[in-house]
Parts: structure tokens; C-alpha cells; sequence
């Protein structure tokens, strides 16, 4: 990268101090100013969802991708993250990266930036990593891997050694010849004892999700066993200049035997994932800049050059470069590691060769402070040369950076996440909990005072078949965003290819929640994606309020989890309790400052209690930075630690964290609270008994706390004059954000019945305000109770239903308020009965008239077209309606009861918008009129029916479609009369239609 010229290289300056000032603009917005009310109604991009755009491997077409980016922005949708991936579907004809694939892309982004929409690039091929073809062997990610040879002596020995087969690993590998030798090693013949020895030495890791451990640094100082078997290091014999280029040791073999190691590096075989078939290739060295540069100039700029210059004039086109989740398994070695880690941690490396294949050398303790200096290392070395470099080159060239921050990387991913502009999660419609995903990325946004937290949103199992919609997705939505998410990227949006005479045509094989064009409710999806950008915007405004700060252990690798007991509920969506937290790792944390008796880095969430994890081990340096917050006013809750983690200036360091922890917590026995400065340390009673009881606890996948009980932490709250957030008399869910002119909340009802209940909200407001985020509407809450530190409210919720209850800093006139009550009971003018004319697409199989004596499930029709069809059906109906003298400023509904899957209302040629969650009612107060009234309801339900329907005869096979552009391999496929699909469906009938009872509700 370096013949670039700087012009190409700061190509876009305005553009970045746009974007910018477009960030501060959403994060200091004022929650009663006309301009974030007008927002609410009309968000603006930046809280626009969006969706992972696959392409699959070289099925694309020109026309159908201006269709897709025009379906997305009718649908209200702002951003695309474009991926290219070889997922389950034959090869098309335009080849990744030739000069036809380079057009493609940017009529894409031209057509983008026509429309308005951001496009974020992957940094690699396929979904993960960086690498290709243009990577080799040796630059690919290695390891340093070892065959065994055992040899008795006395004996001259000339015997040629194995080489060590590639390592076993849990991404997809390519079988790579390259070997280089490093070492050889021979000494006394000695077991193998370590635990987990693939994961500590980081030959494997995977993720959390998939069951690795959170983390790998036990809590507790291994006690020295005399009895364990150890290599001497004074008895290890280097042999390395006694190999010849042929492999064969010639030796002579002292008494006794031997264990003969030899080391050499190979690639581990992982390859970008999974990526277009012309691209496929190794992934790069991470710990090398230079190949991370070659990577970039290979992949990452042909693709920023082709996809032209940005416009800082304009809102879309390309905007940012994306990092996936880690899945390029794990990395333990480099040229030149040896003197990096000299460099870095003080002392040479070579004599803890052998602890790489899991045996103690000198004791256990030592063993495991050099395996944990040899992991910091990595952690060191991807950061400086792969994560960071990469936030740079996007930073040059105008563009944001993106990370998936978990997923099995080798660092903590806390430390690996603060490097994104914007952190993202990702999180599953069904199969996978990766819930800790959403709450390390929204700790990250919150402790550095990111405006938006990024989302993979409703990933979904290859079993779930396109069962979803937008109601089914409406409560994992909700808690996502109490959680802390503000922006979602639906997965996925499958470039339609196909056209419309293929419907639902192309998927990611059988991935995703398929959010796309080619769905029977798509021309209904504006009504969620208008309520995902209204709470999104909202939530992008000011800083988020949390009162704990857990921090994280120090070492490599870790992932952040809570203790259960902060959260409420269980399963995918457990939710924060009345005093909410976020996590902080030890180099977040050296970037926060006290204010007052709170501490946080300027401009972002201020925590009144840091909470230290229960490890006896610390770093100097850390603890130096905790004694300076609690000097400066911090009150931090912990034990003392006794010692250091690394054997870097071994035993020095362990003294000198035992003078800092006794200046700090004083000396034993420890006094529950001592003043230190301006602050104060609180002990954690409950450590020396957790230390001393379960010292290989995090050996499991975390299943125990290395955090005290939510009960402690909230008694040090309350005991400091604080009282919880939010609570409430039943199970809600909250997440709050203050700006200088107001605090808002958002509020969810997590149960599937309704409830009403009284909340406690620590705000305070002269008129707290009730902000709809399905209509839009804005109204006073009039019932409502100052307490000491805050405010008591009466609410009710219809099933699954939520909205923002927002408390301005100052008076502020009312909006349509609801007079004397907070939810005025509804009450049913009348039921719209009888017969309904209805009328179904034929293109689909349905009937283009039919009458509906009552309302009924289609499913339930003997009927073909009926029973099998899916997509939209229009219902009729004329009624007369009689006023009941309801006084002015009233307003009416129509509530529809029971509705598979999605509706659009019209009424006397108004259109009144997209019924889509509970409580399934639209206001028609405007429409409604004395006298004979035409109502017409639109009703879309899924393709499961139509699909299944396709599946027998005289249906099955009808068709053959075939596209001449050479699309699916250029082949004949067989297809049902009315559907095709490179996935099948679920293969069973789902509830479909309008089955009410239809009311009119005053």
C-alpha cells in the first residue's frame, strides 16, 4: 500500500467529517426539540435498517439488482452489507473479481447512491476472513506444530523424524504441503498433564456459541504439585543444528528415554469461508502487516476503485468496510514471533517450547503464567498488525470500520471490538443463543460512546425454513434493542437473480431468515422496518444509562459474559435488571477518567461501581490504573490480588502487586469499606471462598460467575443513595438513554398476554410523554407520581407491545393528551359481520373472486386455489356505520382480531397503512364516515402453503426453467407450477388469512 498516493488515500476528507457530524448530530439530539419529533415520524438513514446483500457465487444480474436496491428503499430500508459467499446453489457465469463482476458491482453502488442507500464491503471473500488465492502457503496463518519421536539410549541414532500433519481445526481447511522446521528438542521422557492443551496453546479455538469456554485463564494460581511430572529445563537438550534439510537426526542418545519434539511451522489450513469458488483461498499470516497489505491491495481496493469515488454531497454509496465473525480457527505462530515475544514480554520463549504440547516445564505455575504471556502475545500482535491496521486503511480512504467482535478470535473480544466505529452482534431467530454477542457490542458502544450499535439481526438455521415474518420477529426485536442495539442488518436478503417468473427464487441455501423481495408480505414490510427505525433513532440519541461496569480479566482469550443473576429470564433473551451493566476491558478502562464519583471515558456512559473480576492475578499496570480511579473518587468493588499472571519479571511483579493491593485494600483481615483518595474500595467477601473452593471453574464453559451476585452489587448501590433504573410490578424489559434535554426510556412487554402494571423510572419530568413507535404519535401521560429520585407511572401494554416513555429536563406543551387516564379503555362500536367479497391472484392458483360467508382460515378450504395459496388476498366489505355521539378529539379504530401474517387497511379509498404486531388495529377516524363505508384489507400470509401445494400433483414438475444468461450453471430446473426455489420450504400448512373478529373501537 505504500506506492499509494496520499490523494487516493484521504480521497474523501469531507465526506468523513460529514459522516462525523452525522454521528453527533444522532448522538446529541434533543428528545423534545421539533427536529427529532419530525425525526420520530421520518427517520432519518442512519437508523434505517438494513441487510447482508448475498450474492451467490456469480449469480448476478444487472437489471435485478437495481429491482432488489428499489424493492429495499420502497421498503424503508437505508444500508447493505455486500457479500459474495458459495452457499448450497450451482455456479452462475460472472466470476468473482473479473472484469464483468467488477462492473456489476459498481452499477450496484452507483445504483445505491442513486437511491440513497450506504453500502458496506466485506473485507474478504465470502463472509470471513482475509485471504484468497494470492495468499501462499507460508503467508498463510500457521501453526507451529510438533511430531513425537521416543528413543532409549545409550545409542547413535540416524533416523529421519516426521513431520507433523496439519492440525486438527474446526473451520474448513486446505490441505497445504508447506513445512518449514523451527526446533528440535529431546529431554527425559515426560506425560502430558495439561487440560485442554489444543485450546491453551491455541492450536483450536471456536466460539462460545459452539461450547469453547468464555475464557482460558484460570481464576486461581495453580498450587505447585511435587508429584506432577515436569521437564527440567536444565535436562532439555537443543538438537535443531543435528537435523539435516532431509529430515534425519543423527544423535547420541544419552541413558534413558527420550521425548524428541520437532517443531515446524504449517499453514492451519483455513481458508476465507466460504467464498466464491474463484476465490478461494488461504487466509493471511495475522500477525503480519505486510500480508495484511497484500491482502488489501489484492481484494479490498480493487473493489473500493471499482466501486468509484464517493460523493460527500450525497447520502449512500459506499460508506464502510465490514469484519465478519471470527471463524478462521486459531493461529499460534509467525516468522519472528520468538523476538517478538522477547521484545514484548521480557524473556525468551525457546525454553517453553514443550509446554506447546501440553507438559509442564519447571512447575505448573510457571508453565501457566508462559502459556498465558504466550497467548497475550497473540492477542498483541493481531490487534497492532490485523484489527487495527485494517480500521486505519478504511480510515484513509473516508470509510467506517465494522466488527463482528466474537466468534472463536484469539483476544479478548472487548479489546478486539474497540476497534470498530461501529461494534455489531449477531444474534439467531432460532438454534443459536448468541445473546453475549449483543451485550459485549453494546458495551462496547457504551463505554466508548459509539452512537450506534450494529446488529446481524435474526440469523437464521437452515431448519427454519422462511418461517418468519415481521410480527414473529417483533420480540426478539424489542429485546435486541433493550440490550442495546440501535441499528439492524437483516440476515439476509438474497440477490434475486431470477427474476419474478422464480419466486421465492434464490436463497443462501438454506441460511437466513430470507428478507427479501421475493416474499409474499414484502410489499408490507415498510410498517416494521418504519418501527425498527423509529427506536433505532431514538436510541442512537445522547448516552446510554448504566450503572455497573464489569471488567474483564486480563489475558487472551475471553469473552464476556455477566453473572445469570443480572439478567431476568432465561434462554435466547434474558434481559438486564433495574440497575443496568455493561462490560470493560483493562484497555477500555485505562481510557476512563472519574467525574464526580462516577468514572467513564469523556462523552460516553458514566458507571457509579466497577466491579473487578474474581481472579487472584493481576498486572501491575492495571492495578495502578484502579488505584488511580479510586484515588480520584471511584468506588470499585473487588479482592486483592497476590499476584501477577505473566512470568514476565517474575518474581518482581508478584511483590509488586502485593505492595499495590495492601496500599489499596489495606492489609488482612480487610475491612469492608476503606477511603482511599477520593473514593473508596469495597471488599468482595465472597471471592476468597469462591477462589479458594472452585479453582477450575473456567475450565467449563463459564457455567460459574466470575462475578459476585446482582443482589451484592445492588445493595452497594442502594447503600450509595441509588436506586435501580426501572422496575416494575411485572416482568418488563427497559433501556435507557439521556440526552441534556431529556431521558428517554424504551419499554417492552415481553409476555404474549396483556398486562398493566405501576413503573418506576429514575427521571424525573413536568409532563412525561408517551412516544408510539407503530404510529408515530406523541401524547402526554397525565397520570403520574414524583417520588424521591424519581417517578411512578401507571402503565398498560397490549401482548408483545412497547413504546418510549421520554422525561423532558423542561416544561414542554402538551401533545394530544389523553386526558384524565394514561390508556383510556377501548370499547367496541360494532362488529363488522357477514359475508366478505375476497379476491386471490391467479398467477399464485387462487380464485380472482370468491365469497367468504364468515371469516375462516384459508388452510381450512377445500378449495385448491384456497387452501394452497399464498401471497396477498383482498378482503371487501361495505357496512354502514351509525355514530354514537362519542364527543370530539375521540378516536376509532378498526381492530382486526386475528391476522395471518400481515395486513394493509384501506378505508373509502384512504390508505391507513400496514397492521403487522398487536394489538392489530389501525386509527380510522379520519376515513370513517356516517353511513356506507368500503373497506378493503389486504392479507398476506407465507410461501409455505403455496410451496407445499407445489409439491403435489398436478402441480409438482409443472414447469422448467432455464435462463439463457447461464444463472444456477446455466441448467434446466424443474419447478411447481407456480413457485421455485433453490430451498425447499417447511413442508406443512400455516394458519393464513383474516379470521378477526373485525371491530370498530371507539
Amino acid at each position: 500500500m505504500r506506492h499509494l498516493s496520499s490523494k487516493r488515500r484521504h480521497r474523501n476528507p469531507l465526506r468523513k467529517v460529514l459522516l462525523c457530524l452525522v454521528l453527533s448530530m444522532a448522538s446529541h439530539g434533543s428528545a423534545q426539540s421539533p427536529a427529532l419529533q419530525d425525526a420520530f415520524q421520518d427517520p432519518p438513514n442512519p437508523a434505517r435498517p438494513g441487510a447482508y446483500w448475498y450474492f451467490m457465487d456469480g449469480n448476478l444480474d444487472r437489471e435485478e439488482m437495481t429491482r432488489d436496491l428499489e424493492s429495499m428503499k420502497a421498503a424503508g430500508m437505508g444500508h447493505v452489507v455486500w457479500l459474495e459467499v458459495n452457499v448450497g446453489v450451482p455456479r452462475g457465469p460472472v466470476e468473482m473479481l473479473s472484469p464483468e463482476w467488477m462492473k456489476l458491482l459498481r452499477h450496484g453502488v452507483d445504483e445505491a447512491r442513486r437511491l440513497g442507500i450506504d453500502v458496506t464491503l466485506g473485507v474478504g471473500p465470502g463472509w470471513t476472513g482475509t485471504g484468497g488465492p494470492w495468499i501462499k502457503p507460508e503467508e498463510s496463518m500457521q501453526h507451529l506444530v510438533y511430531s513425537e519421536t521416543t528413543l532409549k539410549g545409550p545409542a547413535t541414532i540416524k533416523e529421519k523424524l516426521p513431520i507433523a500433519p496439519q492440525r486438527a481445526r474446526w473451520w474448513k481447511m486446505l490441505d497445504v504441503d508447506f513445512y518449514e522446521d523451527v526446533a528440535v528438542y529431546a529431554f527425559p521422557a515426560t506425560e502430558v498433564t495439561l487440560e485442554d492443551a489444543d485450546q491453551v496453546a491455541f492450536y483450536q479455538r471456536s466460539d462460545y456459541m459452539h461450547g469453547s469456554a468464555a475464557f482460558l485463564s484460570g481464576p486461581a494460581i495453580p498450587a505447585i504439585n511435587p508429584e506432577e511430572p515436569a521437564i527440567d529445563p536444565e535436562a532439555v537438550i537443543d538438537l535443531t543444528g543435528h537435523l539435516n534439510a532431509e529430515g534425519i537426526l543423527e544423535w547420541e542418545v544419552p541413558a534413558g528415554e527420550w521425548t524428541v519434539l520437532r517443531f515446524g511451522r504449517r499453514s492451519n489450513g483455513t481458508s476465507n469461508r466460504p467464498a466464491s469458488f474463484p476465490v478461494v483461498g488461504l487466509d493471511h499470516d495475522k500477525f503480519s502487516r505486510e500480508l495484511l497489505e497484500k491482502h488489501f491491495e489484492h481484494y479490498c481496493q480493487r473493489l473500493i476503485d471499482a466501486a468509484g469515488p464517493g460523493d460527500p454531497d450525497s447520502q449512500g454509496g459506499l460508506v464502510a468496510l465490514h469484519l465478519d465473525s471470527w471463524e478462521m480457527n486459531a493461529q499460534n505462530w509467525s516468522p519472528g514471533f520468538l523476538d517478538a515475544f522477547q521484545k514484548r514480554r521480557g524473556y525468551d520463549f525457546t525454553p517453553w517450547l514443550p509446554t506447546l504440547s501440553g507438559r509442564v516445564v519447571k512447575d505448573r505455575k510457571l508453565t501457566e503464567r508462559a502459556l498465558w504471556d504466550f497467548r497475550l502475545t497473540i492477542q498483541e500482535l493481531m490487534l497492532e498488525n490485523y484489527v487495527g491496521p485494517l480500521r486505519e486503511m478504511s480510515h484513509e480512504r473516508g470509510l467506517k470500520f465494522s466488527i463482528e467482535p466474537y466468534g472463536g478470535n484469539q483476544s479478548n473480544d472487548l479489546e478486539y471490538g474497540a476497534y470498530a466505529d461501529v461494534p455489531m452482534c449477531e444474534f439467531w431467530s432460532t438454534k443459536y443463543d448468541t445473546s453475549y454477542s449483543a451485550i459485549e457490542a453494546a458495551s462496547i458502544g457504551h463505554t466508548l460512546g459509539l452512537p450506534i450499535v450494529s446488529s446481524e439481526a435474526f440469523t437464521g438455521h437452515r431448519d427454519e425454513k422462511g418461517r418468519h415474518y415481521p410480527a414473529s420477529l417483533k420480540n426478539q426485536a424489542d429485546w435486541a434493542l433493550a440490550m442495546g442495539v440501535n441499528h439492524f442488518q437483516f440476515h439476509t436478503f438474497t440477490h434475486k437473480a431470477l427474476g419474478e417468473k422464480a419466486r421465492p427464487g434464490m436463497t443462501m441455501g438454506g441460511w437466513g431468515v430470507r428478507w427479501d423481495r421475493g416474499q409474499t408480505w414484502w410489499p408490507m414490510v415498510d410498517g416494521f422496518h418504519t418501527y425498527l427505525s423509529r427506536c433505532s433513532h431514538l436510541l442512537q440519541q445522547g448516552t446510554t444509562v448504566s450503572d455497573v461496569l464489569y471488567l474483564t480479566p486480563e489475558g487472551s482469550p475471553h469473552t464476556f459474559i455477566p453473572p445469570e443473576s443480572a439478567l431476568a429470564g432465561a434462554g435466547k433473551l434474558p434481559d438486564k435488571k433495574g440497575y443496568s451493566f455493561d462490560g470493560c476491558s483493562q484497555g477500555i478502562l485505562k481510557q476512563m477518567v472519574v467525574n464526580g464519583d462516577r468514572i467513564g471515558v469523556p462523552g460516553a456512559t458514566q458507571y457509579r461501581l466497577l466491579v473487578l473480576p474474581r481472579f487472584e492475578t493481576m498486572t501491575p499496570d492495571l492495578l495502578r490504573t484502579i488505584i488511580g480511579l479510586v484515588e480520584n473518587g471511584a468506588t470499585v468493588l473487588g479482592y486483592p490480588p497476590s499476584a501477577s499472571p505473566s512470568l514476565s519479571n517474575y518474581p518482581k511483579w508478584d511483590q509488586e502487586v502485593r505492595r499495590l493491593a495492601e496500599e489499596l485494600w489495606g492489609k488482612a483481615p480487610y475491612p469492608q469499606v476503606r477511603k482511599f483518595g477520593k473514593g473508596q474500595i469495597l471488599l468482595d467477601a465472597g471471592a476468597a471462598e469462591f477462589l479458594a473452593g472452585k479453582p477450575e471453574a473456567t475450565r467449563e464453559k463459564n457455567k460459574i460467575s466470575i462475578y459476585p451476585d446482582y443482589g451484592l452489587t445492588a445493595g452497594i448501590l442502594q447503600s450509595l443513595g441509588l436506586d435501580e433504573d426501572f422496575n416494575s410490578e411485572v416482568p418488563l424489559r427497559f433501556t435507557h438513554r439521556r440526552t441534556p434535554e431529556a431521558d428517554i426510556y424504551f419499554v417492552s412487554n415481553p409476555s404474549e398476554e396483556p398486562v398493566e402494571t405501576s413503573a418506576f423510572f429514575r427521571a424525573r419530568s413536568d409532563q412525561p410523554q408517551h412516544w408510539d413507535p407503530i404510529t408515530g404519535k406523541i401524547r402526554a401521560l397525565p397520570e403520574f407520581s414524583p417520588e424521591k429520585s424519581g417517578t411512578r407511572i401507571p402503565l398498560r401494554f397490549e401482548p408483545l407491545e412497547s413504546y418510549f416513555v421520554v422525561f423532558a429536563h423542561a416544561a414542554s406543551k402538551r401533545r394530544e393528551s389523553a386526558g384524565g387516564v394514561n390508556f383510556p379503555k377501548s370499547e367496541a362500536q360494532m362488529t363488522l359481520e357477514g359475508p366478505w367479497e375476497v379476491s386471490f391472484d391467479p398467477n399464485y392458483g387462487g380464485p380472482e373472486k370468491i365469497t367468504f360467508e364468515a371469516l375462516k382460515d384459508w388452510t381450512q378450504f377445500e378449495e385448491h386455489g384456497v387452501r394452497y395459496y399464498s401471497g396477498i388476498a383482498t378482503y371487501r366489505k361495505r357496512f354502514e356505520f351509525k355514530r354514537n355521539g362519542t364527543g370530539a378529539g375521540s378516536t376509532t379504530y378498526l381492530e382486526l382480531g386475528t391476522v395471518h401474517d400481515i395486513a394493509r387497511v384501506r378505508l373509502n379509498g384512504q390508505d391507513l397503512g400496514v397492521v403487522w404486531c398487536a394489538p392489530w388495529r389501525v386509527d380510522i377516524t379520519g376515513a370513517l364516515k356516517g353511513g356506507v363505508n368500503q373497506l378493503e384489507i389486504e392479507v398476506a400470509n407465507r410461501w409455505s402453503n403455496r410451496l407445499l401445494g407445489d409439491t403435489q400433483a398436478p402441480d409438482k414438475d409443472a414447469r422448467t426453467l432455464k435462463w439463457d444468461s447461464g444463472l444456477l450453471g446455466g441448467k434446466a430446473h424443474k419447478a411447481g407450477r407456480y413457485t421455485f426455489t433453490t430451498s425447499p420450504g417447511p413442508g406443512e400448512l400455516f394458519p393464513s388469512g383474516l379470521l378477526g373478529p373485525v371491530r370498530i373501537m371507539d
